[in-house]
């Protein structure tokens, strides 16, 4: 339905794509998909103007500057976090634009929302960008980053070599695939480990976080949410700095961080 979502996705399993084609289930009566639409491509052209804005004024390209190094430790994090949201956004727009397609075709309709009765299209889709942003843990974000390549690495990649295999095992495989699909810049490779031990320490955290009220308080809640956004800050400029050079330069300018 869109060029850009071969190579981006997101992707849908077939039974839904084949009841799409011949119009039953939900598929039977479609409602109109304009609203969902004009939201979704408006919040597209939204992050075209951050990726412009904040690529401009935080290249990554910056941390090999030797002016850079000499920066306050806090400043380099501040500017850290300003160049990953403009790798995120680059990402955003890669994935919202696809969605408008698949929304205005109907093809994502879902059902009715049992609250409002408002029509939901989030059948399959592109990123939650709220997940991403608001959430406490990284777990939730990675299952709302690339959203329906997350579903599709889980189903069918996760899930039968953890039939076979050691539970931790069968994780690192998972990212090695994720890394192999991207590309073979080293990068996407050790950004893949990375981020597996942080989905793994990550889950041993929420064991924590449901069982202690405690960690449900603002005060935690928010320091947690500090310590996943810093985290995935960095390793989505590991993952873009694509060279082992690069990696090195980013790391030291960071101290590594």
């Amino acid at each position: 339905l869109c060029p850009g979502q071969c190579v981006a996705g997101p992707s849908c399993n077939y039974v839904d794509f084949k009841n799409y084609i011949y119009q039953v289930g939900d598929f039977a009566s479609i409602p109109s998909t304009t609203k969902a639409f004009m939201t979704r491509l408006a919040a597209g052209f939204f992050w075209v103007g951050v990726y412009v804005t904040l690529n401009t004024l935080f290249p990554i390209s910056l941390f090999g500057d030797e002016k850079f190094q000499d920066k306050n430790f806090f400043v380099k994090l501040f500017y850290m976090d300003m160049a990953a949201q403009g790798i995120r956004a680059r990402y955003y727009i890669g994935w919202t634009f696809p969605d408008t397609a698949n929304i205005a075709s109907g093809q994502t309709f879902n059902g009715y929302d049992k609250e409002t009765g408002e029509p939901k299209f989030d059948r399959f889709y592109g990123v939650d960008v709220f997940g991403c942003e608001l959430s406490v843990l990284s777990v939730p974000i990675t299952e709302s980053w690339n959203h329906g390549t997350h579903m599709w690495l889980k189903r069918y990649i996760y899930f039968r070599l953890n039939g076979v295999l050691n539970r931790e095992v069968a994780l690192y495989l998972t990212y090695m695939v994720s890394a192999f699909w991207h590309g073979f810049y080293p990068s996407y490779f050790l950004a893949a480990i990375l981020y597996a031990i942080v989905t793994e320490t990550h889950k041993e955290i929420y064991k924590i976080y449901a069982k202690y009220p405690i960690m449900r308080t603002f005060p935690v809640r928010f320091s947690l949410f500090l310590l996943s956004h810093l985290g995935l800050d960095f390793l989505e400029v590991v993952f873009s700095t694509l060279l082992f050079t690069h990696v090195k330069m980013f790391m030291q300018s960071v101290n590594l961080f």
